[in-house]
């Protein structure tokens, strides 16, 4: 998900290409970009 909407695709564009429905991509994005500020944050 994160590679997706980092080359510029919006969440539903992604949920298209990934085969999988929007609102599980819009729960996959939160939890990867939460992750991600933890880790930031961490460092």
């Amino acid at each position: 998900m994160i590679a997706h909407v980092l080359a510029g695709l919006t969440t539903k564009e992604a949920a298209r290409e990934m085969g999988i429905s929007s609102t599980t991509a819009l729960t996959y994005r939160d939890r990867a970009f939460s992750i991600w500020v933890f880790a930031a944050i961490g460092n």
